[in-house]
């Protein structure tokens, strides 16, 4: 009888840590199949975002940065003369903030 009980609580044991490791290797997987966008796409996302053609625009710079929870991002600056665009871009390639300046 004790022998019996012993087998099912091994069983059970294994079969929980089974479970556990493989839904932690799912979360982990989930995470490496969001590819972080490079600084030169989000350059490229913010000169779309800004609407005017590459031969118009004076100046760029872009440069990653994070926020005061460490959660990173990308700054891009973008100048057409009299306008200045200024973007947040997350990692995932999506405008979080625009700032104009003229």
């Amino acid at each position: 009888m004790m022998k019996k009980i012993l087998a099912s609580v091994v069983t059970l044991v294994m079969g929980i840590s089974v479970f556990a490791f493989g839904v932690s290797n799912l979360s982990h997987a989930a995470e490496k199949t969001t590819q972080d966008i490079t600084v030169e796409k989000a350059l490229e996302i913010a000169i779309k975002e800004s609407g005017y053609s590459q031969k118009s625009i004076k100046y760029t710079k872009a440069w990653e940065d994070k926020n005061e929870l460490g959660v990173k991002f990308y700054k891009v600056v973008v100048d057409v003369g009299m306008v200045e665009y200024g973007y947040q871009i997350d990692k995932a390639g999506t405008v979080l903030k625009c700032d104009i300046k003229d």
